[in-house]
C-alpha cells in the first residue's frame, strides 16, 4: 500500500472538508499524529466526538487519495 505525504493529505483535507473545526481535527490527527484524547482536550470536544469526526471523514480522505 502506498504511503502519502503530509502535503498530499493536507491538500485533500483543505480541499474537501469545509468545516474549519473538522479540518483542524483531521490535520492534528493525520498530519501531526496527535491522539484523539489530546485533540479532544485542544478542541473542547469529547474523545468520542473526535473519533466520530475522524471516522466520518476517513472514507472521504481515502477516496480522494486513491483517485
Amino acid at each position: 500500500m502506498r504511503e502519502y505525504t503530509n502535503s498530499e493529505v493536507t491538500h485533500i483535507i483543505n480541499e474537501y472538508v469545509h468545516s474549519k473545526r473538522d479540518r483542524e481535527i483531521l490535520l492534528l490527527c493525520f498530519v501531526d499524529g496527535i491522539t484523539h484524547e489530546s485533540i479532544a482536550e485542544k478542541t473542547d470536544l469529547t474523545p468520542r466526538r473526535v473519533s466520530k469526526i475522524i471516522s466520518d471523514y476517513s472514507i472521504l480522505i481515502e477516496k480522494h487519495l486513491t483517485t
